[in-house]
């Protein structure tokens, strides 16, 4: 799987595009690492199966404000695609394997069962190959983004 875009996910671009004033919502956007061979997740996966995320006390989900210069949105090939800037986590104190990335929004999703703003599931991807932390002191994501055809 990864590069998918979770069903909580499609609820956010959907309620930010079409009732934006329906949905109470944060403007940012979370990053994480993860192991989808692991976790395993799929389209109806909710931010409770994510399990496989890295630990110690330098690691943490990194944040892009979703109305900033940190996305580029462009046409390319027929389809819109955003691509965000590089981000950076220190894995200087964690030791997990990881094979992929998550997005996550957070806000009030129907489809999550949330009755305040919640963390969920936005959309995934794999990474080129599978990273071992416990080697690396600063793991940069590079070229991430989603496009819709």
């Amino acid at each position: 799987m990864a590069n998918e875009l979770f069903q909580t996910g499609e609820e956010f671009h959907i309620r930010r595009t079409y009732r934006n004033d329906t949905v109470n919502l944060n403007q940012g956007v979370l990053f994480t690492l993860y192991n989808q061979s692991t976790d395993n997740l799929g389209d109806a996966s909710l931010i409770a199966d994510l399990t496989s995320e890295p630990t110690g006390s330098a690691f943490s989900r990194q944040s892009l404000d979703l109305d900033t210069s940190s996305i580029t949105v462009s046409l390319s090939s027929g389809n819109f695609q955003a691509q965000f800037d590089d981000v950076v986590f220190d894995t200087t104190d964690s030791s997990a394997s990881v094979d992929a990335y998550m997005t996550i929004v957070q806000f009030e999703s129907s489809v999550a069962g949330d009755s305040s703003i919640s963390e969920n599931l936005f959309f995934a991807g794999n990474l080129d190959q599978t990273y071992d932390l416990s080697q690396i002191d600063e793991f940069t994501l590079q070229e991430t983004g989603i496009a819709l055809d």
